[in-house]
């Protein structure tokens, strides 16, 4: 009795002892999996495994074929979406050569003598043709951004970016009767960035302040490059600004908008480094800038 009671306590322990080695070695892959998940989500790539246990070679067959599927909706949404930048370049360009043409006839008639109801109706065909030009070139613009990175980083002053900026709207804030409330650092704010793409993002966040303020508008920038706008706009109150930078997204009706200034703001942004986030609180309109680099 007393052998079986040591063979039993050996073969406990040797039982032991294997499962412990067992259950390494299981840790050991599952630790791999982890790594080899880690490595291979952010781009899609198949998982690699050495390991020897059936049962996590299973698990990762079946996550290799997801990840395969997942590639695969990804580039069928990114041709896609290629595909209709590329069509609206092509429509946005077709369209410039009509409109060219009928401004080229309503000049035309301008010389010709004509009563005041037919003056007054081309001046209306002539606002519309304007209104069309604009809403064409917002349109090409955004194609053209959304499918072009900013291209030419180079350290930029932007708190004289945003001066320049605010100034040439000076005109467009007198039209509407908004003085402009600016707080400015004394001292030269450096990022690496695109010059032109930080004028388009100032640009249109400008516009789209003066467009639905209706007699404020405010700015601050401090030392950490956080731009803040805002203005009062109490007809977006029943808009949803968490939609406010999805293309072709328009928060009022009623004004002459395509919804793409904000978008490619947001577009132009991201590209550069930056963030771009919307508030509405007590019938204010608040964009926060931010570029960290």
């Amino acid at each position: 009795m007393q052998y079986l009671a040591w063979i039993t306590a050996a073969c406990a322990v040797i039982a032991a002892l294997l499962l412990a080695v067992k259950l390494y070695k299981t840790r050991k892959e599952l630790k791999s999996l982890c790594e080899g998940l880690e490595k291979s989500l952010p781009f899609g790539e198949e998982i690699a495994f050495d390991g020897g246990d059936k049962h996590i070679k299973r698990i990762i067959a079946a996550l290799n074929r997801q990840l395969n599927e997942i590639e695969r909706i990804k580039r069928s949404i990114e041709d896609a979406d290629s595909g209709m930048k590329e069509a609206i370049v092509n429509i946005s360009h077709d369209l410039r050569t009509p409109l060219t043409a009928i401004n080229g006839y309503i000049a035309l008639l301008e010389r010709e003598e004509k009563s005041e109801s037919v003056s007054r109706y081309i001046s209306q065909i002539e606002n519309r043709v304007a209104a069309m030009t604009v809403l064409i070139e917002e349109l090409f613009g955004y194609s053209l951004v959304a499918s072009v990175r900013a291209s030419s980083p180079k350290p930029v002053n932007v708190c004289s970016a945003l001066e320049e900026s605010l100034v040439s709207f000076i005109g467009a804030f007198g039209q509407r009767g908004i003085t402009p409330e600016i707080r400015l650092p004394s001292s030269a704010v450096w990022r690496v960035c695109d010059e032109q793409a930080l004028a388009r993002v100032f640009g249109n966040v400008i516009g789209n302040a003066v467009k639905y303020s209706e007699s404020d508008f405010s700015v601050t920038m401090t030392e950490d490059c956080e731009i803040t706008f805002s203005n009062t706009a109490s007809s977006l109150k029943n808009a949803d600004i968490s939609r406010l930078f999805e293309r072709f997204y328009t928060a009022d009706a009623e004004k002459s908008s395509t919804g793409l200034g904000l978008a490619i703001a947001k577009t132009l942004t991201l590209q550069m480094g930056g963030d771009i986030s919307a508030e509405y609180k007590n019938e204010k309109l608040i964009i926060r800038l931010n570029f960290c680099n």
